[in-house]
């Protein structure tokens, strides 16, 4: 899955992009001009227009690449609000407006690709980035209302005042909370609605006890447990706990005033530790699984490799069997599944690729 975010001005809570830190092997230096000085690698496949085209578009990936270590400069795991969409179209369609001067490092080098009998060029630049017009691109960016890759939670609480309480929480953080109802399987129920992340919970309430002798009030206590979980892959993720004590003379607002004290508590520790999570997922990548049919055991290599060499921010991949005539691939990916479909779908060699549908963590495909 999925998922990073952060504390704005505004205090919204929102997620960072995938693919600001999928730029491994770059070096930075910073002076007080207002640039960044970056060096980034390109690479592009050798097609049929031969080894000058491919070189072209080698060093325009370098100048995407390193736009995107500029911005990782100016906003890092916990400080980034940016819409992968806005920096897709806006930013990177126009590097050269963010690029000051650039220059090549080295000549460009034909490579094997590994594996396969397909041969890329590689390339290095050096590029001089205006940090702040990617500023004062992409602080425009707060207001958008959509934000590319901000998950949908289902919140599930044994008890109806700390339910509220989460919610409530995470609404103010400009998540989107989705009401399962009542339903037996509330993992699946998440899954089929969309949401990536669960959040379950447990309340236990205890009875109050007297405060002093002569007055009519007592101190309740309650304690909560909860329990993030990746609705994909139904692992858990991160856990939380709080408690929390409410006086009162009646017993039922008593009850409720200790379940929201305590729900406040823990809910607040579940979203540190989520931001720890989603911080090493924007380094490392989430598991994403690709399903795919129409492959058999015979062929089911060579498209693993296809994936490695079209996929562009894969860290790993993990075939993960065949059943009922699907392969299920679990690819640790620098992205979303938005960003993956499109790039399974532009597959290309032995195989057609039609891509049938993605959601939260899964991606499905067709291939002849």
């Amino acid at each position: 899955m999925l998922f990073f975010i952060t504390m704005r001005k505004n205090n919204l809570l929102v997620l960072c992009v995938f693919f600001l830190f999928a730029c491994g092997g770059k070096q930075m230096t910073t002076d007080n001009s207002g640039y960044v000085t970056v060096t980034a690698e390109g690479t592009a496949d050798i097609k049929k227009a031969g080894v000058a085209e491919a070189t072209d578009v080698a060093y325009m990936d370098a100048q995407r690449k390193a736009i995107e270590t500029a911005l990782g400069k100016l906003y890092s795991a916990r400080t980034v609000v940016e819409s992968g969409r806005f920096i897709d179209q806006t930013i990177m369609a126009d590097v050269k407006g963010y690029i000051k001067r650039w220059e090549k490092l080295g000549d460009p080098a034909v490579q094997d690709y590994p594996g396969t009998s397909y041969k890329i060029v590689k390339v290095q630049i050096k590029a001089d980035i205006g940090l702040d017009k990617l500023k004062e691109d992409t602080t425009a960016l707060d207001q958008m209302q959509k934000r590319l890759g901000r998950p949908d939670i289902a919140v599930v609480v044994s008890d109806a005042n700390a339910k509220q309480t989460i919610s409530s929480k995470l609404k103010d953080k400009d998540f989107t909370v989705i009401d399962l109802g009542s339903q037996a399987d509330v993992l699946a129920a998440a899954a089929d609605k969309n949401a990536e992340l669960l959040i379950d919970g447990k309340v236990t309430l205890s009875e109050g006890k007297k405060i002093m002798e002569g007055v009519d009030m007592k101190s309740y206590q309650a304690t909560i447990t909860l329990e993030a979980v990746n609705t994909a892959s139904a692992e858990s993720i991160a856990q939380a706990a709080g408690s929390g004590a409410y006086p009162h003379i009646d017993a039922d607002t008593g009850k409720a005033g200790a379940a929201n004290r305590a729900a406040e508590t823990a809910a607040d520790q579940l979203i540190e530790k989520l931001l720890v999570v989603w911080e090493d997922v924007l380094n490392n990548g989430s598991g994403i699984y690709l399903k795919v049919s129409g492959l058999t055991l015979n062929n089911e290599a060579d498209f693993g490799k296809l994936l490695e060499r079209y996929l562009r921010g894969v860290k790993e991949i993990h075939a993960k069997g065949l059943q009922d005539g699907i392969f299920t691939y679990k690819i640790m990916y620098l992205g979303t599944a938005k960003q993956m479909a499109k790039e399974v779908s532009e597959i290309q060699g032995n195989f057609k690729v039609n891509v049938t549908g993605y959601r939260a963590n899964t991606v499905t495909a067709q291939v002849k």
